[in-house]
């Protein structure tokens, strides 16, 4: 990104008669260097903007002076995420955090068999949406991965087909493929019906930290049993990001 400076004040006010262009050749969303080169500006109550290439503008506004600008300025601007533009702020730890409209929902289509006695991380093929690239339905597909930090509220669905010799029955949320941050059991036996789960949790995640939805099953007869495919609810998976 090109050098970005400071244009002439109007009249001696805090407003500015010339916004800053970026070097049309640099990749047009680099918010972190014009973060650094915008930040050691905001430290008089004025107003800064840059025009980025590609019909992106940064616009950063001091309301008001603090009292050690070196420690306590934010920067509060908004970042086009999988077609959709999404708050985010930038504060002087350096920390990036989103605020709100990134997650996804997704299911798989078909049954999926659990084995006996085995946790089984459930895999799904289709999103019903997916902001912020939290989703891949072509690796990796029983994971939803943070593509910010902040707290997220994390949701499972799934129904497990219905037996009456089951011993065990139970349904996890695992963090990074090690931490389980959520965990519902059924005690058995089941006379009749499916064993349904609905399994939530609000959990501050790491960019890149992911989730996956867990079940498992034992029963008397040490026989695979479905996790059944049902319209709307189950198998499910979903997060949403709260804020930071």
């Amino acid at each position: 990104m090109g050098t970005i400076a400071r244009g002439a004040k109007a009249g001696g006010g805090t407003g500015f008669n010339s916004g800053q262009t970026a070097d049309p050749a640099e990749v047009n969303t680099d918010f972190d260097t014009a973060y650094t080169e915008i930040n050691g500006l905001l430290d008089d109550g004025n107003v800064e903007t840059a025009t980025i290439p590609g019909a992106k503008s940064l616009r950063f506004t001091e309301i008001s002076v603090p009292a050690n600008a070196a420690t306590n300025d934010v920067v509060l601007y908004a970042v086009d995420r999988d077609g959709t533009t999404t708050l985010q702020y930038h504060d002087s730890a350096g920390t990036i955090v989103s605020l709100g409209r990134i997650g996804t929902r997704v299911y798989n289509s078909a049954n999926i068999s659990i084995p006996n006695n085995t946790t089984t991380y459930l895999a799904f093929d289709t999103e019903r949406f997916d902001v912020g690239a939290c989703h891949s339905t072509a690796s990796n597909t029983n994971r939803l991965t943070a593509p910010v930090t902040g707290k997220y509220l994390i949701v499972g669905h799934v129904e497990l087909a219905g037996a009456a010799d089951y011993t065990t029955l139970l349904c996890q949320i695992l963090l990074n493929g090690t931490t389980i941050i959520a965990r519902q059991q059924i005690i058995p036996p089941l006379v009749s019906g499916p064993a349904v789960f609905s399994i939530p949790a609000i959990y501050v995640l790491a960019a890149t930290d992911y989730v996956e939805l867990g079940v498992l099953q034992a029963n008397g007869a040490s026989a695979a049993r479905n996790a059944n495919q049902a319209s709307k609810y189950s198998p499910e998976f979903a997060f949403y990001l709260l804020g930071g």
